[in-house]
């Protein structure tokens, strides 16, 4: 059985050995699957997904798909090599493509003039008198006439691009008015409190002694006052 198993490796040795890169090493076959690149990239076109979220919509790790980038555009340990080189490519043309489909949404709306409605009318009509003297509408004929309302340019969305692409002219800036005190105030530090340690062992010394030490004790945080601690350990 052994000696089948030996015989059937061999002969489909190619089969199963790792891919041959461009670089004419055999690599390890890679999780960057076709389809998973697709998803990410069809993500990324749309303008709205971050590479992370595409990422995660496709079902992809993001650690991965960050190293496989990374890979590709030779900026990690490993080297770069198919597939990774293409996906970086492509990822970096499909963030392109949503960045510019998402502004140009901005600046259309900026500049206005997009049609809302198209009205058609095709008859024409005339005010005139019935027998009886009243005024009333008649159907004299066929004149087409279109009406249409368009989307006015919005100021907001302009100044919204005037300050991103040149912020040094029109981007908005807070000025905050108020007076400074520059008052300089001395403050005394007292001499620097004795450590625990120094306190702990002036109570051994005097604890035979059955007198109090010489300064209270350190203040230690979540153990109350020090005082008191002192005197216990002094008894």
């Amino acid at each position: 059985m052994a000696a089948k198993v030996l015989e059937f490796a061999a002969a489909n040795a190619d089969q199963f050995a790792a891919p041959v890169g461009s670089d004419g090493k055999r690599h390890k076959k890679s999780r960057l699957t076709k389809a998973a690149q697709d998803a990410i990239i069809v993500s990324l076109r749309t303008g709205i997904c971050s590479f992370s979220t595409a990422c995660v919509k496709a079902g992809v790790s993001y650690a991965s798909a960050k190293e496989w980038r990374a890979r590709g555009h030779d900026k990690h340990r490993r080297p770069a090599r198919e597939p990774y080189i293409t996906f970086a490519r492509l990822c970096d043309e499909a963030e392109a493509e949503g960045e510019f489909a998402a502004a140009a949404i901005v600046y259309s709306a900026a500049m206005g003039g997009q049609v809302l409605e198209d009205r058609t009318i095709s008859q024409e009509y005339e005010m005139r008198p019935n027998e009886q003297g009243h005024m009333q509408k008649v159907l004299v004929g066929e004149k087409v006439v279109t009406t249409r309302r368009t989307l006015a340019p919005n100021a907001q969305a302009a100044q919204w691009i005037l300050a991103r692409k040149w912020p040094e002219k029109y981007a908005q800036r807070e000025v905050i008015h108020g007076d400074v005190d520059m008052t300089h105030k001395i403050i005394e530090v007292p001499p620097e409190a004795p450590s625990i340690e120094a306190w702990a062992k002036e109570v051994a010394d005097l604890r035979d002694k059955n007198a109090p030490p010489s300064f209270p004790a350190p203040a230690v945080a979540g153990h109350g006052n020090g005082a008191g601690n002192g005197k216990a350990g002094a008894a």
